[in-house]
């Protein structure tokens, strides 16, 4: 499987205790009917 990464954020602190990375994709390469993907 491939992904796209759109945007990676460093650090996330707001979704609880402790750090973390927020990683944001784009795409597939499935191309589902109707999806906005």
């Amino acid at each position: 499987m491939k992904i796209a990464i759109n945007k990676a954020h460093f650090p996330v602190t707001v979704l609880g205790p402790g750090r973390r990375i927020g990683i944001w994709v784009q795409g597939c390469s499935i191309g589902c009917k109707g999806c906005i993907s």
